[in-house]
């Protein structure tokens, strides 16, 4: 007699024999004993999890001598039949060959045919998710009124892809995946009967591969006992199936903990030169990292030895690992891992990569969160931030602030920021930012961005900063800073994306993706202070002229002075101008105002008029008796 398979061996003759799908053999089973078999039925699950073979099984009970019977012998010459595969009457359809109209027409005339041999005739199709969509219409009527002596049964991976006129005639039974010890459980059966001795690492690490397909377990089985000698270890298994050993595993655990780089890079070395798929690597290192974090959160070894599925002692050791991690460590390290094992699947230079993200996620230390709880957590949090401002250049958060990244570049997600005000880093009389990497004037780079920004004839965006300065320059983010016109400013910059212009013009100066953060500031006179503040129209004058809030609108009205002899009123009537009329363009940066040439002179005048891209026509000094 040929060889065959283990699968195929070890295949259950019996309902007894399944493993698993509990809640699939017992229905079935007592329909059968109270004589309420369904004409069709659909089984739809993971693959190597007992579909084909239970619809086999459900083929002999109905069909068996002293049937139909929850029990089949197994013993009669139509359970014979079946178990061998060449009954007449059990008929095994692959639905990915056989997809077309013209077969489902061929079935539909061969049902009303009698069985030749059996009591009922059994079509089991294999694959029915891949029966084209005229097929599936042209099968409806015959699923839904058989024949008395035809029962259907359906088998599929992808149930989504069954029409839903389908599965309304159908009963449905959802297979679920093998859990790791009852696998391990049938390999130790299928051991014993062969002879064979082996550990329980081995058979543990036999079933994790297998993922949940009995089918799939078995074959790696066997594949395994041709290498071995008579008794399975786990370095026979780990060898043969590819996979990274514990030992590797718990090292580059090791290896995290300790950020240590070198030996990261000596461990990739080791697993190429040993003939090791590195992808499979970082999905074993995914899995490892999840362990890890089961057993921290858990702790009970009895729980992570059922959750994990490994031996007790194994347990303990997991817990005693995971417990030098935190959980927000563990969480950064699955996310990166899965994403460069994503990444390897089309990576050309798959060592370059595994070996640029070893030394990202090892060279990264565990994330602080942004609110420190102690006097330690604060100075930390102090020293990743760089030195905060201090004087009358400190600032208050408007609360658009952009998070700042780790050392290294990596993308974590944002910790909650504080609410408390905290004052950004400032920058040198030269414009350089103490954290920052940016070391130009600040002033040169916000002229620049203000030029980029006319060239772009953005509507007047760019006259939101002739009253900023620069206070810092991160990483990631730069940080604007406004005096008395901090409300109005910080308004002006959320409408009409203002704001994406100029972190746009920002980002291109400084060449890399920057977001922009808006403080309050107290007034620095004089030059060199990140920004030359326009004073009574003379760069770095005594006073600042006061500031009025005006509204965001075409005709704006400035409050008069608060002082009491205030002479008058300004009243401004704003003209919206065309972006392309150059000629406009160049009156919109210089706005006349040959009536009044002191109201011409405020820088909140002339912020209004550019910003929303207008002249001001006519400005009128009433004198206070007009009023009311």
């Amino acid at each position: 007699m040929p060889y065959l398979a283990l699968y195929r061996r070890w295949r259950p003759q019996t309902f007894a024999q399944v493993v698993g799908q509990e809640h699939v053999v017992r229905t079935l089973r007592n329909a059968i004993s109270l004589g309420r078999v369904a004409h069709a039925y659909l089984f739809s699950g993971p693959r190597g999890t007992g579909k084909t073979s239970i619809a086999k099984l459900l083929a002999k009970a109905l069909n068996c001598e002293h049937g139909p019977t929850p029990d089949p012998c197994d013993q009669c010459k139509p359970c014979a039949r079946i178990r061998e595969g060449y009954s007449m009457d059990v008929i095994e359809i692959d639905a990915a060959s056989n997809r077309g109209i013209d077969e489902i027409r061929d079935l539909r005339e061969r049902v009303r045919f009698a069985p030749a041999e059996e009591r009922y005739k059994v079509y089991i199709i294999d694959e029915v998710h891949m029966l084209t969509t005229e097929a599936f219409n042209a099968l409806l009527k015959t699923l839904e009124e058989p024949p008395r002596h035809v029962v259907f049964v359906l088998a599929t991976t992808e149930v989504y892809r069954v029409p839903a006129t389908i599965l309304s005639r159908c009963q449905r039974f959802d297979f679920r995946r093998l859990t790791v010890e009852e696998l391990a459980g049938q390999i130790r059966r299928v051991l014993a009967a062969e002879g064979i001795e082996a550990d329980d690492d081995a058979v543990t690490l036999i079933s994790r591969c297998a993922e949940g397909s009995l089918r799939d377990a078995l074959s790696l089985l066997e594949q395994v006992i041709s290498f071995s000698d008579g008794r399975l270890t786990y370095a026979q298994v780990a060898g043969v199936l590819g996979v990274v050993g514990i030992d590797v595993l718990d090292e580059f655990s090791d290896i995290l903990m300790r950020h240590d780089i070198p030996g990261a890079l000596r461990l990739i070395d080791r697993i190429i030169n040993d003939g090791k798929d590195v992808r499979q690597f970082f999905r074993d290192a995914v899995q490892h990292a999840r362990d890890l974090l089961v057993a921290r959160e858990c702790r009970d070894p009895k729980d992570v030895a059922h959750l994990v599925g490994v031996s007790h002692s194994r347990a303990m050791y997991l817990v005693e690992e995971a417990a030098r991690f935190s959980y927000e460590r563990l969480v950064e390290i699955i996310e990166q891992l899965s994403a460069v094992e994503k990444d390897l699947r089309w990576a050309g230079q798959s060592r370059i990569m595994a070996e640029v993200a070893m030394v990202r996620l090892v060279g990264t230390p565990t994330r602080q969160p942004e609110q420190a709880k102690g006097p330690e957590q604060a100075k930390g949090l102090q020293q990743t931030r760089g030195p905060q401002a201090k004087g009358p250049g400190q600032a208050t958060d408007t609360g658009q602030v952009e998070g700042t990244e780790q050392a290294r570049g990596l993308a974590h997600p944002r910790a909650h920021e504080s609410t408390e005000p905290q004052a950004p880093p400032s920058i040198d009389a030269a414009g350089a930012s103490t954290p920052g990497p940016a070391q130009a004037s600040a002033p040169d780079l916000l002229q620049r961005v203000i030029n980029d920004i006319k060239n772009k004839k953005s509507n007047g965006r760019w006259a939101i900063l002739s009253n900023a300065r620069i206070v810092s320059i991160d990483e990631r983010v730069v940080t604007l800073g406004f005096d008395q016109s901090f409300d109005m400013n910080s308004r002006l910059i959320m409408q009409a994306g203002a704001r994406e212009a100029i972190e746009e013009a920002l980002s291109a100066q400084l060449g890399r993706r920057v977001s922009l953060r808006c403080v309050k500031v107290d007034p620095v006179m004089g030059p060199g202070n990140g920004n030359e503040m326009e004073t009574n129209g003379e760069p770095g004058g005594p006073e600042l002229r006061p500031k009025q809030e005006v509204s965001a609108s075409f005709e704006a009205v400035a409050e008069p002075p608060s002082s009491a002899d205030s002479p008058a009123e300004s009243r401004i009537l704003v003209d919206p101008l065309n972006d392309d009329d150059p000629g406009d363009n160049e009156d919109m940066e210089q706005p006349l105002i040959d009536n009044d040439p002191d109201i011409s002179r405020d820088p909140m005048v002339r912020q209004v008029a550019m910003f929303f891209g207008g002249r001001v026509l006519k400005a009128v000094r009433e004198r206070p008796d007009k009023q009311g």
